[in-house]
Protein backbone atom coordinates (compact mmCIF):
# COMPACT_ATOMS: atom_id res chain seq x y z
CA UNK A 1 0.00 0.00 0.00
CA UNK A 2 1.19 3.25 -0.81
CA UNK A 3 0.50 6.27 1.44
CA UNK A 4 -2.16 7.65 -0.20
CA UNK A 5 -3.95 4.49 -0.50
CA UNK A 6 -3.87 4.37 3.13
CA UNK A 7 -4.55 8.17 3.34
CA UNK A 8 -7.16 8.77 1.35
CA UNK A 9 -10.02 5.66 2.35
CA UNK A 10 -9.26 7.14 5.55
CA UNK A 11 -10.10 10.41 5.15
CA UNK A 12 -12.77 9.44 3.21
CA UNK A 13 -14.26 7.05 6.34
CA UNK A 14 -14.74 10.45 8.06
CA UNK A 15 -16.92 11.99 5.63
CA UNK A 16 -19.11 8.56 5.86
CA UNK A 17 -19.35 8.86 9.81
CA UNK A 18 -20.77 12.43 9.45
CA UNK A 19 -17.82 14.88 9.23
CA UNK A 20 -17.39 17.60 6.83
CA UNK A 21 -14.88 19.94 5.36
CA UNK A 22 -12.38 16.76 5.89
CA UNK A 23 -8.88 18.23 4.90
CA UNK A 24 -6.09 16.19 4.70
CA UNK A 25 -2.17 17.71 4.46
CA UNK A 26 1.11 16.93 5.02
CA UNK A 27 1.12 13.59 3.62
CA UNK A 28 5.04 12.43 4.51
CA UNK A 29 7.41 9.39 5.45
CA UNK A 30 7.47 8.63 8.77
CA UNK A 31 9.48 5.89 10.72
CA UNK A 32 6.96 4.25 13.04
CA UNK A 33 8.67 0.90 15.54
CA UNK A 34 11.74 0.70 13.03
CA UNK A 35 8.96 0.35 10.28
CA UNK A 36 8.86 2.83 7.35
CA UNK A 37 5.39 4.13 7.27
CA UNK A 38 3.36 7.40 6.74
CA UNK A 39 2.13 10.78 8.73
CA UNK A 40 -0.62 13.40 7.67
CA UNK A 41 -2.57 15.69 9.44
CA UNK A 42 -6.12 16.55 9.01
CA UNK A 43 -8.71 19.26 9.86
CA UNK A 44 -12.79 18.20 10.10
CA UNK A 45 -15.88 18.82 11.51
CA UNK A 46 -17.50 16.05 12.71
CA UNK A 47 -20.22 14.66 13.35
CA UNK A 48 -21.21 16.92 16.20
CA UNK A 49 -20.33 19.63 14.96
CA UNK A 50 -16.50 20.21 16.81
CA UNK A 51 -13.95 21.92 14.54
CA UNK A 52 -11.05 19.25 14.84
CA UNK A 53 -7.72 18.47 14.25
CA UNK A 54 -6.09 15.32 13.75
CA UNK A 55 -2.15 13.40 13.60
CA UNK A 56 -2.21 10.11 11.78
CA UNK A 57 0.65 8.06 11.66
CA UNK A 58 1.21 4.24 10.69
CA UNK A 59 2.44 1.71 9.16
CA UNK A 60 2.25 -1.59 7.34
CA UNK A 61 4.27 -4.45 9.44
CA UNK A 62 3.29 -8.15 8.08
CA UNK A 63 0.94 -6.92 5.61
CA UNK A 64 -1.02 -5.75 8.59
CA UNK A 65 -1.90 -1.77 8.56
CA UNK A 66 -1.48 -0.34 12.21
CA UNK A 67 -2.66 3.10 12.88
CA UNK A 68 -2.10 5.65 15.85
CA UNK A 69 -4.67 8.77 15.67
CA UNK A 70 -4.84 11.99 17.97
CA UNK A 71 -7.13 14.32 17.75
CA UNK A 72 -8.43 17.02 19.59
CA UNK A 73 -10.53 20.21 19.16
CA UNK A 74 -8.75 22.79 16.98
CA UNK A 75 -9.58 25.66 19.24
CA UNK A 76 -8.24 24.06 22.49
CA UNK A 77 -6.98 20.06 23.31
CA UNK A 78 -5.37 19.36 19.96
CA UNK A 79 -2.41 22.13 20.63
CA UNK A 80 -2.55 21.50 24.26
CA UNK A 81 -1.77 18.10 24.61
CA UNK A 82 -0.08 17.37 21.07
CA UNK A 83 3.51 16.47 22.57
CA UNK A 84 1.72 14.02 24.84
CA UNK A 85 0.93 12.68 22.21
CA UNK A 86 4.04 12.18 20.32
CA UNK A 87 5.79 10.82 23.09
CA UNK A 88 4.06 7.01 22.89
CA UNK A 89 5.42 7.39 19.19
CA UNK A 90 8.82 7.03 20.34
CA UNK A 91 8.17 3.83 21.96
CA UNK A 92 6.40 1.64 19.57
CA UNK A 93 8.09 -1.84 19.41
CA UNK A 94 6.56 -4.06 16.52
CA UNK A 95 8.36 -7.29 17.50
CA UNK A 96 5.44 -9.10 18.76
CA UNK A 97 3.09 -8.02 15.92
Amino acid sequence: MTASEIQEPYTDSLTILGGSNVEADGLRPYTLGGADGLRFELTCINADGLDMRAMVVGAVRKEKLFLIVYSGTRSDCFDRYKDDAEQPLRTVNFSAA
